[in-house]
Order: structure tokens, then sequence, then C-alpha cells
């Protein structure tokens, strides 16, 4: 199991069903990590249980949250557009401070 956190739980009002978002810091081992919470949902159960002194504990559903793999996706393409730009914007101000280059 890789490195997880816990980005949010959706719980239903009868308190019946926890949908618990994870993310994972290692997204190769995403899949590993879901299918090991899953195993350990009753052990995991049990000690909210007893943490939280609830009569009826709701049952967990894990899901891969990948917003941070989105965002960062979204981070590189950004910096990659503005390096390009900036390169473009650079090449067109050394173009016109050379007029002998034609």
């Amino acid at each position: 199991m890789g490195f997880v956190s816990l980005s949010d739980v959706e719980v239903t009002r009868d308190l019946s069903h926890a949908k618990v978002f994870i993310t994972v810091f290692n997204p190769e081992k995403a899949k590993e990590s879901l299918k090991a919470l899953r195993r350990a949902s009753t052990f995991l159960r049990r000690r909210l249980g007893q943490e939280l002194r609830l009569r009826h504990v709701p049952e967990l559903h894990f899901v891969h949250d990948d917003s941070v793999e989105k965002g960062s996706r979204i981070d590189d393409l950004i910096s990659k557009a503005l390096k390009s730009d900036k390169d473009g914007f650079e090449k067109t101000l050394a173009d016109a401070e050379d007029p002998d280059k034609e």
C-alpha cells in the first residue's frame, strides 16, 4: 500500500454508508491501496465504532480521489505553455532588434 491521505468523506443521512475519498501519492499504487483499504474496512469500522461510540457505524466505501494528480498535470501544462510563450516572445523581440537579419 502506498502513502495515502484522506481527502473527503460523504456520509448518507441515515449514517448507513460513508464514501471515503483517498488521495494516493504514488498513482501506480492506487489500485493496490484501494484493495488493501477495502480488505481492512471491517477492522476500520470496528475501530471507528470504539472511538466514536456509535451504535451503527457506516459501511465504508473507498474511492480514489485523483484531483491532486489532475491539478499537477494542469500545472505542468500551464508551465510548458508559459515557457513556450516566453521563448517565442524573446525570439520575436530579438528579431525586431536585428533589422539586418532578413
